[in-house]
């Protein structure tokens, strides 16, 4: 097994929350999916968000793997607002250059973004079709190069239209979101083949299945606790596991290298 395929293993088994412990005290995700489904309706009648179609029921087939009691199967679009950017005209030189962020999907780096080289402009903002996306708001490419390639935005930031942002709602815990849509990330390329260029629609996100678990509260210390943050915690960790077995590895290697020059050296010198 590579480094990446252990990885992929613990992100799998986290998000099917198979590592942590399940705590009834935490409440249930139908509980919580009961909430986000009244603070959408607040949004909408606040004109914050807009009113959409509904997303279909969730069939018994669907459903990939089983899921702990107290989760519920979702669709990712019922997790957060979703909506992909815009490329304000290249023409105007009055949407360029200007104090606000513009991502494009070169600048995701499957972790938080703190940094984005291009800006464009209030004018920009406000006569294009750009989305300015908060803090915390999860990152997905959804076609060419870098297809499926993730971000946490820890700035405010608008994006490219290649780039599909998810604001989540209240109780969605953002890094569950984004370990969830790592964990399934070949999954999603697989779903945008089909045409000339794979293409990750919108539409395909938000109609996706997602296991939602039990809300996750946050201490006087800001640290998340409940069953979403320990299975970020347990997904996490694959990053750090990935990256001591490919250091063991390149350790190794180079342990054998040396030890084979030497031993080349020594047969050279017999010989002489």
């Amino acid at each position: 097994m590579t480094p990446q395929e252990l990885k992929n293993s613990i992100l799998q088994l986290a998000i099917q929350g198979k590592l942590v412990e399940q705590r009834p005290e935490e409440g249930t995700a139908e509980e919580l999916f009961a909430q986000i489904q009244e603070e959408k309706q607040r949004l909408v009648r606040d004109k914050k968000i807009k009113k959409e179609k509904p997303l279909p029921e969730i069939t018994e087939d669907e459903k990939p793997f089983d899921i702990p009691e107290s989760w519920k199967w979702v669709r990712i679009g019922n997790c957060g607002s979703w909506g992909s950017g815009a490329t304000p005209s290249r023409t105007n030189s009055e949407y360029y250059g200007g104090t606000i962020p513009w991502l494009k999907t070169g600048d995701l780096n499957d972790g938080t973004i703190t940094e984005i080289p291009e800006y464009i402009t209030e004018l920009a903002l406000e006569k294009t079709s750009v989305r300015l996306n908060p803090i915390g708001s999860v990152l997905m490419a959804m076609y060419g190069a870098t297809i499926g390639k993730l971000g946490i935005l820890g700035i405010e930031a608008t994006t490219n239209q290649a780039c599909c942002a998810c604001i989540p709602y209240e109780g969605i815990y953002n890094k569950f979101l984004f370990y969830f849509l790592m964990a399934s990330r070949t999954a999603f390329i697989k779903l945008g083949e089909g045409g000339a260029q794979p293409n990750i629609s919108k539409e395909k996100i938000v109609n996706a299945l997602m296991p939602l678990p039990p809300p996750c509260r946050a201490k006087a210390n800001r640290r998340k606790t409940g069953t979403a943050a320990a299975a970020v915690r347990a997904a996490e960790m694959s990053d750090i596991i990935e990256s001591w077995i490919a250091f063991f590895i390149r350790s190794t290697y180079e342990l054998i290298r040396r030890i084979l020059c030497k031993f080349r050296s020594h047969c050279s010198n017999r010989v002489s």
